[in-house]
């Protein structure tokens, strides 16, 4: 559950699986998106993989490798 904006909540909405946003501020709107959530644990394995430190790493230092040696679009 999370009271953000923006790019912030584009992410939390695409990324983030059983979770819900809601405009900052908005008390109502924040209540409605409580009440759309599965509340039971939920782990997130794909989403922990993805944003891990060495895969963003090796992600990363893969787009260095393909721009210095000019493989970029």
């Amino acid at each position: 559950l999370a009271g953000v904006a923006g790019y912030a909540a584009k992410f939390v909405a695409e990324e983030i699986p059983n979770a819900a946003v809601f405009a900052p501020g908005d008390v109502e709107g924040g209540r409605a998106a409580f009440d759309s959530l599965i509340l039971e644990s939920a782990p997130r394995p794909d989403f922990v993989k993805k944003f891990s430190r060495p895969n963003i790493s090796r992600l990363m230092a893969l787009e260095i490798v393909s721009f210095a040696s000019g493989h970029h679009s």
